[in-house]
């Protein structure tokens, strides 16, 4: 459940019963008169953020003696260090010791895996940093429309996957519970109502209580609408789509890269998968449901994008008809093998053009190439007619910069004068390391 603690800290908290540590934890903190903001048990690993506010703030990471990680004190069962490499002043290590004489004190309470979720922390006036601060296996989306803004709360409900796509972009976390799963999305509901709630992992169907988690969050009249994000091979056997409802606020994004069973298994990693995730799209299109497949374009699909969109009638004949989504590379670090697989934008661009006339042709609907947030094309490249329906994001700090700065995407320094600029990320900085900028020229219009 989503608790307040203490009003004057004006906190708030998800501390399951088995975790009631956590909270005596705290109040020694507080006692003790360390200034701290958070307490987050996640991953593995208990963060404390101490000395909020102060140009010396300082997140502390607790993690047990077995793991062998090294810190820069310890207690009998714990090893005390910090995120970031800094050199520590006097109030910080002041705070770091106040901290290991607190948990020494109570380390015996304090399970020795430090496994599980549980979260203390302290409430701001920003809901989405709250939220992220409780479930760290959450993240906020921000996009501006044609006609209005959108937010977007991705929940990483699993790392398991039954695919090893090279190109994966899902960010690596502790898989949480059913009772922490569901207090998020409680969370949700409460501190960003009405907002697009998407479920993904990893593969989200893998969950054994899948079904009934999506259900109870479609239960919450705070929940605006509910996407879950698939690859559709669990809904072949494992799971039963017409038990849950044909609701206009629940939609699929399906990962389908190929209908080829060769090249499927090159895009996935995997070994004849493709007839059951046809299968899975052909019985949650059955059930009612909005189904959107989302092909991520890349070196290994490029001369199937024609082939598989004139095949989607065909495969998926009948009145509910599934639209086609196009999504680009990412490139995150951690998966080096995606920057392999790169099609220069000006190869690429034309190729998806043919084939969104091709699907149109059909009678499939295609959605706008710029209806990502991170994995769509910049609109300098995109041709003014597939740019209708674009999202645009809000850009956090960090996420680009001119040149080959220091940052997961980069822009040319022209780009500062692009009407587009501001809510545009540019090219991952892997694209730009092999291809360069030229391909970037400011939008004016």
């Amino acid at each position: 459940m989503l608790a307040h603690a203490a009003p004057e800290h004006r906190t708030l908290g998800f501390v399951p019963a088995s975790h009631r540590w956590m909270v005596a934890l705290c109040a020694g903190l507080r006692r003790s008169g360390i200034g701290f903001s958070d307490a987050v048990l996640a991953d593995g690993a208990l963060r404390v953020t101490l000395l909020p506010g102060s140009r010396t703030e300082l997140v502390a990471v607790i993690r047990p003696r077995r793991s062998g990680v090294q810190g820069v004190a310890s207690t009998r069962f714990f090893t005390l260090g910090f995120d970031g490499a800094r050199k520590l002043g006097v109030r910080e290590r002041t705070a770091l010791a106040r901290l290991v004489l607190v948990l020494g004190r109570l380390e015996y309470a304090v399970p020795a895996q430090l496994a599980g979720h549980a979260a203390i922390v302290r409430r701001s006036s920003v809901p989405e940093r709250d939220l992220c601060r409780l479930f760290p296996f959450v993240n906020v989306e921000r996009s501006r429309g044609a006609r209005d803004n959108h937010v977007e709360v991705l929940v990483r409900a699993t790392r398991a996957c039954n695919q090893a796509c090279p190109f994966c972009s899902a960010p690596d976390h502790a898989e949480p519970d059913e009772e922490a799963l569901r207090a998020c999305f409680t969370a949700v509901a409460r501190l960003l109502p009405d907002v697009s709630l998407v479920v993904t992992g990893g593969e989200p169907a893998l969950r054994p209580h899948f079904i009934d988690e999506v259900a109870h969050a479609l239960s919450l009249p705070g929940i605006g609408s509910v996407q879950v994000q698939t690859n559709a091979v669990p809904f072949a056997k494992k799971h039963d789509p017409a038990r849950l409802p044909a609701d206009p606020g629940l939609g699929f994004f399906v990962s389908l890269h190929s209908l080829d069973s060769e090249r499927y298994d090159r895009c996935t990693g995997t070994r004849g998968q493709v007839e059951q995730a046809v299968e899975g799209i052909r019985r949650l299109l059955a059930a009612g449901h909005a189904v959107t497949l989302n092909v991520v374009a890349s070196s290994l699909n490029l001369d199937h994008l024609e082939d598989l969109a004139r095949r989607l009638p065909g495969t998926f004949p009948g009145p509910n008809r599934p639209r086609l989504h196009f999504s680009t590379l990412m490139c995150p670090e951690r998966s080096p093998e995606a920057a392999t697989l790169l099609v220069r934008y000006p190869e690429l661009v034309p190729v998806i053009e043919c084939a969104a006339r091709a699907a149109v042709e059909g009678g499939t609907e295609v959605e706008s190439l710029q209806a990502s947030t991170h994995a769509s094309l910049p609109s300098c490249v995109v041709p003014a007619p597939l740019r209708a329906g674009r999202q645009r994001p809000e850009l956090d700090p960090g996420e680009t910069g001119y040149g080959l700065e220091a940052t997961p995407w980069v822009k040319a320094p022209r780009c500062a004068g692009c009407s587009e600029d501001a809510h545009c990320l540019g090219v991952p900085r892997a694209y730009a390391e092999q291809f360069g900028l030229d391909d970037l020229q400011p939008v004016t219009g």
